[in-house]
């Protein structure tokens, strides 16, 4: 076998390494997407911008597990992925669904359409892990 075939056995071992591995994390945190990078100073001074989230979902850290002071991700009524802590759980009048309220802890309130209502359908995961400033990559070239 020449060394350049044995080159490319072992890119392909390194993919499906890589590939399993990420299927795998996937899999146990019971999410779509486990990292998220947070954005924004609203968090601020318990997450930090360009902080890095692993969340998880599933077993004990679903929707229904999540209680006030968890901090969790999210899709805003304005289509913004969101990492706020919950401040308030609360069951809609018309149906009893269970619906969150959340804050930043920099926030002064909470914002409708932003913060709340947050339901099942809304809820990526719960933070889990904090990676600081994983996501804090500058490009410095010129």
């Amino acid at each position: 076998m020449s060394s350049n075939s044995k080159g490319i056995i072992i890119v392909i071992i390194i993919v499906l390494v890589v590939i399993g591995g990420w299927l795998g994390v996937k899999s146990f945190l019971a999410v779509e997407n486990p990292f998220y990078v947070v954005s924004s100073e609203s968090m601020v001074p318990n997450l930090e911008r360009g902080d890095g989230v692993i969340i998880r979902n599933g077993d004990r850290y679903s929707f229904n597990d999540v209680i006030v002071g968890d901090i969790i991700v999210f899709s805003s009524m304005e289509d913004r992925t969101i990492i706020h802590r919950i401040v308030e759980v609360y069951y809609s009048e018309d149906n009893n669904q269970r619906i969150l309220k959340t804050k930043g802890d920099a926030n002064p309130q909470s914002y409708e359409g932003l913060d709340y209502p947050i339901t099942e359908e809304d809820y990526y995961g719960k933070v889990v892990s904090v990676i600081p400033k994983i996501g804090a990559f500058r490009y410095l070239g010129t």
